[in-house]
């Protein structure tokens, strides 16, 4: 059994031939596609993990966590002040598009937060 990329799914040989003839793939043709694009299962029985899923999944889980959460930085301040802007941020950008969707459809509406900057 391999794993077949193009449609995501596994097969047999056999059930590959099966398909095969389907779209009048040569025996060649076949062989070809089972050798080289088809993939062996790991040894749980699942596809494989493509290297740049591996090599994400290895990043994102262990450099991004470490740098955020470090003993100098006293009471993780950096990440907490980032969450608190990244908030206020997305509660600025709702209201300006609430407004702009207001004004597009013909109403007023009222700015909640100011967009000047003296």
């Amino acid at each position: 059994r391999r794993f077949n990329p193009w449609d995501n799914r596994i097969y047999t040989l056999g059930e590959l031939r099966k398909l095969g003839r389907q779209v009048s793939w040569t025996e060649a043709e076949l062989l070809q596609h089972w050798e080289g694009v088809c993939k062996p299962l790991d040894e749980t029985g699942a596809p494989p993990t493509p290297p740049q899923v591996k090599w994400w999944r290895s990043v994102s889980a262990t450099r991004s966590l470490k740098h955020m959460w470090t003993a100098a930085d006293a009471g993780h301040i950096h990440a907490i002040s980032g969450v608190a802007y990244a908030v206020i941020g997305a509660i600025y950008l709702l209201d300006v598009l609430g407004h702009d969707l207001a004004r597009l459809s013909g109403e007023t509406a009222e700015m909640h937060f100011s967009q000047s900057i003296a």
